[in-house]
């Protein structure tokens, strides 16, 4: 099987690859001195590819403002897809995110997409365009993953296990919440079992257990060997302590379920790894 792979220089597109160099040939584009933007590929670069993965976005920038998300989480795979539906490519795959919801505690393929920030929105704008060019000869798979992890991986993640590694006292102790995760493996087999299957639509993704913040830091302290002092504290008092830091509350210690059962029932079973296996592997 043929694969265009689009970001190449991206977390996830290397982890993918890296997992299946032996079962797809692919051909790697990525931003380099010959490539200054996606903007510049046209036709001839989608001819012949059995699939395309678009992993181009704009994340991890803080300084990305609305132009910019629009550009490049919006425009760019409003291109990136027209030229791979006139190259006649059977399946488009593109990379999503949850954050289409916005606040959303519980998700489901059912919830409706309320985005809060310009990253979600002009995701979620992506997403719509895709489904409304998508027909029998033009398959297209939306992947809307939570907090990705894995060794190196950039993110959230990372910053709180660096976190965890100092020796500070930490009010990490909370066990009365839920917060979806996924490891790059089990995000990579399910990937895999999309191309093989070749199926479409919305894919919810998480790993098969969502740790509560406590579960999840009593794991990467005994992975690490670190002893950081966690503490428990009661949910209000860490409220009051984080009340002009409200969206970092939300991401430790609030709620998040994702319920990816009509993933597993097209895909079949994509939890390769426990968390607490994949958090012992990158820690």
């Amino acid at each position: 099987m043929k694969i265009l792979i689009l970001g190449g220089n991206s977390y996830i597109a290397k982890q993918f690859i890296m997992y299946y160099h032996d079962k797809c040939r692919f051909t790697i584009i990525k931003r380099n001195e010959n490539l200054k933007d996606y903007f510049e590929l046209s036709l001839e670069d989608f001819v012949g590819f059995d699939v395309v993965i678009n992993f181009t976005a704009i994340v991890h920038q803080k300084k990305a403002d609305e132009y910019m998300h629009e550009k490049y989480n919006f425009l760019l795979v409003k291109h990136l897809a027209n030229l791979a539906k006139e190259a006649k490519t059977p399946h488009f795959i593109q990379f999503s995110t949850i954050a289409v919801y916005g606040n959303i505690a519980n998700i489901n393929i059912n919830s409706v997409a309320k985005p809060t920030s310009s990253y979600g929105k002009h995701k979620l704008n992506a997403d719509n365009y895709l489904q409304s060019i998508e027909n029998e000869n033009f398959k297209v798979s939306i992947l809307r993953p939570p907090v990705i992890y894995g060794k190196d991986a950039p993110g959230n993640m990372q910053q709180l296990i660096s976190l965890i590694k100092l020796p500070l006292l930490l009010p990490l102790g909370y066990r009365g919440n839920q917060r979806a995760i996924l490891c790059v493996t089990n995000l990579s087999y399910a990937l895999g079992l999309i191309i093989e299957k070749k199926v479409s639509g919305i894919f919810l993704l998480k790993d098969e257990e969502s740790p509560s913040i406590g579960m999840l830091t009593s794991q990467i302290q005994k992975a690490t060997n670190r002893r950081s002092i966690i503490i428990k504290m009661p949910l209000f008092v860490i409220n009051l302590m984080l009340k002009s830091k409200i969206m970092l509350f939300q991401k430790l210690f609030a709620n998040l379920t994702i319920d990816d059962s009509m993933t597993v029932s097209k895909v079949g079973n994509y939890h390769k790894f426990s968390w607490q296996k994949c958090m012992d592997k990158i820690v």
